[in-house]
């Protein structure tokens, strides 16, 4: 049970940080219109700060640190991922609901899995 949740945990923090690559170099990805100004841009530089090192740290620390810390760190990116979710909710877009919302149940379970 702890192997499954690894790896589905690096499979959905894998796609957290491709998006925070992509939000670097295409940004209006992520937008409903082609036209990227350079809040959009600001905005998405500041997305990819963030998502990508989290990211990174989601996907390899659960694989070689068990306990309390690395729970904490999943939970985390579980709080931020039900928080994209609800960005999702306000913009009425169901690909930014349901993507976050089951990655935010994986590190869920993956960091309960690991306090042990």
């Amino acid at each position: 049970m702890v192997l499954l949740f690894l790896i589905l945990n690096s499979l959905v923090s894998s796609v957290s940080s491709f998006s925070g690559v992509l939000a670097l170099f295409k940004p209006q990805i992520f937008l409903n219109n082609n036209e990227i100004g350079e809040s959009e841009k600001f905005y998405s530089y500041l997305y990819a700060i963030r998502a990508i090192p989290l990211g990174i740290l989601v996907i390899v620390l659960p694989w070689v640190v068990t306990g309390i810390v690395v729970s904490i760190l999943l939970f985390v990116a579980a709080l931020i991922q039900l928080l994209d979710a609800i960005l999702g909710l306000k913009r009425h877009n169901i690909k930014m609901i349901i993507g976050p919302a089951i990655a935010a149940i994986i590190h869920i379970i993956c960091g309960l899995l690991l306090l042990n």
